[in-house]
């Protein structure tokens, strides 16, 4: 692995968490245009947000610092995925995952992912879930060599259904 430290995040990490989300989103648009875009000042909103998450007791955010820069982040929640018609628990959710691209291929995410699973498992929860964008191949395949499983296909049709 690069030499990085995984921390939990500090208030001051909120603009450089902000601008790794924006590069998140502009990922997943470039690779599926259906997904939406940020806002123009989506990132600037993201960081604001971030403070809220610092003080939930439910919402845990690591960080990933090499030479005093913010490189990668994990974001997770402690969740209720199901409807109380269902037996269940409660689960972990991680609602953002990202590496800058010079720190990919080195270890960097699954150690935030690592820290974020002994996060969750101090909760007390025993499994946590993720969403990755069909078209976004190398993440599946970063969530399957971690043990991942689709446990749920989510799909979209658009409508009226256009000509063909």
């Amino acid at each position: 692995m690069v030499d990085v430290v995984i921390r939990p995040a500090r208030p001051g990490d909120a603009a450089a968490i902000g601008e790794l989300w924006a590069a998140l989103v502009a990922h997943h648009h470039a690779l599926d245009p259906a997904l939406p875009q940020a806002a123009p000042d989506g990132p600037a909103r993201y960081a604001r947000a971030i403070g809220d998450h610092l003080r939930s007791s439910t919402t845990q955010i690591i960080v990933a610092e090499r030479d005093g820069q913010v490189v990668g982040y994990i974001l997770g929640v402690i969740a209720d995925m199901v409807s109380s018609f269902f037996a269940h628990e409660a689960t972990g959710f991680i609602a953002d995952l990202y590496v800058s691209p010079e720190c990919r291929r080195q270890g960097v995410g699954r150690a935030l992912v690592a820290a974020m699973a002994e996060w969750f498992a101090g909760c007390g929860l025993r499994q946590f879930e993720w969403h990755a964008a069909a078209q976004n191949g190398e993440a599946q395949a970063f969530w399957r060599a971690l043990g991942g499983a689709p446990v749920l296909v989510r799909m979209r049709a658009v409508w009226p259904p256009e000509e063909r």
